[in-house]
């Protein structure tokens, strides 16, 4: 979280210098671009490549942007963006662009085919040793399959703070090519994680149910195992992503 306080203190204090800078009453904007993606976290392993193409698109009215992108990172594969906040440019033919923004994060990948839910031979014998049909554990953790399997496609967050660098040269009126930088601050979780979330909540209600943790802790315990029954890390959600990218632009 200091590295966040110091990343934002530092862009507010270079748009707080006395420059030449200046922010659109308004404009709008498309850009086609290729790049780099790369960040901390489970979630940026949801892609087969860390290089994809796509479009941005967005609009400023009396110094408040709003954008979107949308890129694809493989087959299937997309991560989409949408932005809040504002900029300063310097500059008209070359010209320099510093962006401060916040929005929320999506990462989607094709549908998982998975097998129906069985417990292990093991596990079938020392729950029904407990009086516990494992049949009914079994298709009432495959009721939920088809959601979970859903949510497995997907990652979700939030950029807290995402700052953005770019250098332009304006080609011939209203249309530019460029190179940018981009590094924030995001919450991100994957849909595997909310699903262990959930399933740990379906353990949460056999132990309830059936007493576990009084009659055998280690059968509780071996039971979360199996069904990849687990929390949330709430320390582990926080981190920074990182974007290079080439692009052409055409603003109005």
């Amino acid at each position: 979280m200091q590295n966040l306080k110091t990343l934002t203190t530092a862009l507010v204090a270079l748009f707080a210098l006395p420059t030449m800078a200046h922010a659109d009453m308004f404009s709008m904007y498309v850009s086609g671009s290729s790049g780099y993606v790369s960040g901390q976290g489970n979630s940026y392993d949801y892609f087969d490549q860390k290089v994809g193409s796509g479009a941005e698109a967005g609009l400023e009215l009396v110094g408040v942007d709003i954008w979107g992108e949308a890129l694809k990172m493989g087959q299937e594969q997309y991560l989409f963006t949408a932005n809040l906040g504002f900029d300063l440019s310097y500059g008209k033919k070359w010209r320099t662009n510093f962006g401060l923004y916040t929005g929320p994060i999506v990462f989607m990948r094709p549908e998982q085919d998975s097998d129906p839910f069985t417990l292990s031979g093991t596990m079938r014998s020392a729950l029904t040793a407990q009086g516990i049909d494992p049949t009914m554990v079994e298709n009432e953790y495959n009721e939920t399959k088809a959601q979970e399997d859903e949510l497995n496609r997907y990652a979700f967050g939030w950029n807290l703070a995402r700052t953005r660098v770019q250098f332009e040269r304006e080609l011939f009126p209203l249309v530019y090519l460029g190179l940018g930088g981009q590094v924030a601050y995001h919450y991100m979780v994957t849909g595997e994680e909310v699903a262990g979330e959930a399933k740990a909540t379906v353990a949460d209600d056999l132990e309830s149910r059936y007493g576990l943790n009084q009659m055998n802790p280690s059968l509780s315990s071996d039971l979360r195992e199996e069904l990849g029954a687990k929390s949330i890390d709430r320390d582990a959600i926080g981190g920074f992503n990182y974007a290079f990218n080439a692009y052409l632009k055409v603003e109005i």
